[in-house]
């Protein structure tokens, strides 16, 4: 596919207003060219998977003769796409996102990974508080806010790709994920908590040639700092009760600029 300019759309927390944000270009020689330095999985050939799976629907399978009437299973009646190889695609652009619009180098972009069983994010990237605020220069800001992008800092950054159009769904688990982050790293981290990205690629594959609707970025700011040091010393964070526990990781969501949920 040719060079394609995706809109950037910026936004605090994970309901603000969006606004514009520039464009990224992405064609599968810039996806594949990023696979050897992003994306956690290893993929010989991403550029031609990034075609294959964000510019054209499924393959079909062929049909079959008097397939019996079964109960609870079915025919499969095309092939289905890796979420692998989507959230591959998904860290590729996040990567490429901090290199061409937030300038950071390649060393700066460290892939994570965990011993523990708990979720995480993508990324750590050592980002320039300058780069993310000239990206979100159309979003407004307080003092404290630009006091914290003063300088260069470490950011936790969790990337998504997702087929469903303006969904919050993919950002709500994202946010869960720099959570769980904070949660087990707060007394290591070199960089206070709360503070954090998240990009999400919004994509329809289709057989028709199109663009991609969007790459949604969304800057993650506490609004009570002091309450979220707080709120992250809740035991329920610890009961094994899934109920329980995704209350309370909701509950925190109100710790942040913009990221309630009703």
């Amino acid at each position: 596919m040719k060079m394609t300019n995706i809109p950037v759309k910026v936004q605090l927390g994970i309901n603000g207003t969006e606004k514009d944000g520039g464009f990224l270009p992405l064609d599968h020689q810039t996806i594949g060219n990023s696979s050897s330095w992003a994306g956690s999985y290893h993929i010989l050939f991403m550029g031609r998977h990034y075609d294959d799976y964000i510019y054209r629907p499924t393959p079909e399978l062929q049909s079959v003769l008097n397939f019996p009437k079964l109960g609870c299973f079915g025919r499969l009646t095309s092939k289905s796409k890796s979420q692998q190889v989507v959230g591959n695609i998904g860290e590729c652009i996040a990567a490429l996102l901090a290199r061409d619009r937030l300038n950071a180098d390649i060393a700066d972009i460290a892939l994570l990974t965990t011993t523990a069983k708990r979720m995480r994010p993508d990324y750590l990237m050592n980002l320039e508080g300058s780069e993310i605020r000239s990206l979100f220069a159309g979003v407004p800001l307080d003092s404290r806010q630009l006091s914290y992008l003063a300088r260069k800092r470490w950011w936790p950054v969790e990337s998504k790709a997702t087929k469903r159009n303006d969904s919050i769904d993919s950002r709500k688990k994202a946010l869960k994920q720099l959570i769980s982050f904070w949660l087990k790293e707060k007394g290591e981290l070199p960089e206070p908590v709360g503070y954090g990205l998240i990009v999400t690629f919004f994509y329809e594959d289709s057989d028709v040639e199109h663009e991609p609707e969007k790459i949604l970025v969304s800057l993650i700011l506490p609004s009570d700092y002091s309450g979220l040091l707080e709120h992250f010393q809740n035991s329920k964070f610890k009961i094994r009760d899934k109920r329980t526990k995704e209350e309370t990781y909701l509950a925190t969501f109100g710790f942040f600029h913009d990221c309630s949920i009703s």
